[in-house]
C-alpha cells in the first residue's frame, strides 16, 4: 500500500495540509519514500550518472568505469521509462567516464570525468547515444574545462572555466588592489544546442589571505524557479599542490534573464578539499515547492527562495551529494554519518530532513525523480527505486475538487478522517482505477467541520 498526499478541508476554506511523509502522523502511515526496491539495470561497471528527461519520459544511466579506472570494461547507456526495466546500449566510444550527463531535444550530452580541478573536463555530445564526440565550447579563445551540463526549461546549460590556472599579472581586488579583470567562469546557454551565448559568473577573492590568483571551477549545478536561474558550484584558487588548490569555496548566482548574473555570499570556505568517498567535490541544486534546495557532498543542506540568501539545514546525519524534487518531496541521497552505508533523507520544505532505511552498504551518487517515482543510483549495477508517488492537490475549494497525480490505470482508494491526530482508522470514501494522470476528482458534501483526505495506490 502507498500512501500519498493528505489533504484537509474546511467547508469554508481548503488547504493543502501535508504531503507524503508528514511529521508526527498517526503510527501505520506510510510513504513511498518509506520503501526502496533494487532493480536490476543490467550493468557490468560502476552505475556513474543519471538524469531524467521529462519530455521524453526516460531515464538514462551511466554504466560506466569507476571513478578513477580508465581501463575497465566498454561504457554503456542504460535507459528505462519507468525505473523499474532496463535496457542496455554499448557505446561507441571505449569509456564515457562521465558523472554527469543530461538529455533533451533529441540529443545526449556528457562530461567526461576530470578529476578535482586540474585535469580538462571535455563536453560529449551525442545524437543516438551510440557514437559519441568532443564539442568545442569557446572560453576567451580557448575550449573550457567543462564541470556541469543539464537541459532545463528548454535550454542546453554548461558551466565551465579556463583550461588551466589563470594567474593575474599583478595583485588585484580587495585588499590587494584595482578590480581584478574579466571573470574566469562561465555559463554556457542554448536552446537548440547549437547556437550558444555566454554568461559570466564573477568569482570574489576568497581564502587565507584573500587569494586572486589560480581561479577555476570543480563542479556546478543549475536550476530554475521563481522566474530565476541559479547556477551552484564548487570554485577554487591559488596554486595546485599534489592534485588539491590552496582554497575551495561554494558560491550560488542568480539570474532572470540568464545574461546578467548576480553573486550571492560565501556558502563555504575551506583551505582545504573535502576529502572522502565523494570525491571529486560535488554539489547539486534543485528547485521545489518554492524554494532552492542545494547539498554538496558534506552533512548541511542549504535552502533559498531567492538562489542568493541560504539557510544552512542539517541532513539528518547523513552526507548528501545529489538531491532531487517531485511529489511534493525533497530527496538527497550519499552516505552515512560514518560513511559505512548508502544514506536517503527526505523533506517537505528542504528545511527540515527525515533519515529513510536503505538496504545497502555502497554510497549513493545522484537521485532523479520521473514517471510518479524516485530513481537513485551507485555502485556496480545498484539502482534503487521508490514505490510510486501520489499526488492529491486542491483544484476548486468551492467544488470540492482535487487534481489526482498517479499512475494510469492503476488501482488507487480515497480515505478520510476529520481528525488527523487521532488513533482511529481511516474511513474508506471510494475506490476506482485511475483514468487518466491528471484526473479530477470530485468529493461529496460533508457535514463535519473539516476532513483529511488522502490518496492510496493499492497492489
Amino acid at each position: 500500500m502507498n500512501i500519498g498526499d493528505t489533504i484537509h478541508l474546511n467547508w469554508r476554506a481548503a488547504l493543502l495540509a501535508l504531503a507524503i511523509a508528514f511529521p508526527g502522523a498517526p503510527s501505520g502511515f506510510a510513504g513511498a519514500l518509506d520503501h526502496w526496491h533494487r532493480r536490476d539495470a543490467g550493468a557490468s561497471n560502476y552505475i556513474t550518472a543519471s538524469t531524467y528527461d521529462p519530455a521524453a519520459k526516460v531515464f538514462v544511466a551511466v554504466d560506466g568505469a569507476g571513478p578513477f579506472d580508465y581501463y575497465g570494461p566498454p561504457s554503456a547507456l542504460l535507459m528505462s521509462s519507468n525505473g523499474r526495466d532496463w535496457s542496455r546500449q554499448v557505446v561507441g566510444t571505449n569509456n564515457l567516464l562521465t558523472d554527469r550527463i543530461a538529455h533533451g531535444n533529441g540529443q545526449y550530452r556528457a562530461v567526461r570525468y576530470s578529476q578535482y580541478a586540474a585535469p580538462v573536463g571535455e563536453l560529449l555530445r551525442s545524437t543516438t547515444g551510440v557514437e559519441w564526440m568532443v564539442e568545442s565550447l569557446d572560453f576567451k579563445g580557448d575550449n573550457p574545462v567543462v564541470k556541469a551540463v543539464e537541459f532545463l526549461n528548454g535550454q542546453w546549460l554548461v558551466a565551465g572555466g579556463p583550461s588551466g590556472q589563470e594567474f593575474n599579472p599583478i595583485p588585484c581586488g580587495e585588499p590587494f588592489g584595482p578590480p581584478c579583470p574579466e571573470p574566469a567562469l562561465k555559463v554556457f546557454f542554448s536552446a537548440n544546442g547549437t547556437s550558444w551565448r555566454t554568461a559570466d559568473l564573477e568569482v570574489p577573492p576568497f581564502g587565507f589571505g584573500g587569494i586572486q590568483d589560480g581561479l577555476g571551477l570543480i563542479s556546478a549545478d543549475f536550476a530554475y524557479g521563481n522566474g530565476a536561474w541559479v547556477v551552484l558550484a564548487w570554485v577554487y584558487r591559488g596554486v595546485i599542490v599534489d592534485g588539491a588548490p590552496e582554497s575551495v569555496a561554494l558560491l550560488s548566482w542568480r539570474s532572470t534573464d540568464g545574461t546578467n548574473f548576480v553573486r550571492g555570499p560565501v556558502l563555504v570556505s575551506t583551505q582545504t578539499m573535502l576529502a572522502n568517498a565523494f570525491e571529486p567535490m560535488r554539489c547539486s541544486l534543485v528547485f521545489g515547492n518554492g524554494s532552492f534546495v542545494a547539498v554538496a557532498g558534506g552533512v548541511s543542506v542549504y535552502a533559498s527562495a531567492d538562489g542568493l540568501s541560504w539557510t544552512t539545514n542539517n541532513a539528518a546525519g547523513a552526507n548528501v551529494r545529489a538531491v532531487a524534487f517531485g511529489g511534493g518531496q525533497f530527496v538527497a541521497v550519499g552516505a552515512s554519518g560514518g560513511f559505512t552505508a548508502g544514506a536517503i533523507v527526505t523533506s517537505s520544505d528542504g528545511v527540515n530532513w527525515q533519515e529513510r532505511a536503505v538496504a545497502t552498504t555502497e554510497f549513493l551518487r545522484q537521485v532523479e525523480y520521473g514517471s510518479h517515482s524516485f530513481v537513485t543510483i551507485g555502485g556496480t549495477n545498484l539502482v534503487l527505486q521508490s514505490d510510486p508517488v501520489v499526488m492529491l492537490s486542491l483544484a476548486n475549494s468551492a467544488g470540492l475538487q482535487f487534481t489526482l497525480s498517479a499512475p494510469e490505470s492503476s488501482s488507487c482508494r480515497i480515505e478520510f478522517t476529520s481528525d488527523f491526530n487521532s488513533s482511529e482508522p481511516w474511513q474508506v470514501l471510494t475506490n476506482f482505477v485511475v483514468p487518466a494522470d491528471p484526473f479530477l476528482w470530485r468529493a461529496p458534501a460533508f457535514a463535519e467541520p473539516r476532513r483529511f483526505y488522502r490518496a492510496v495506490l493499492q497492489p
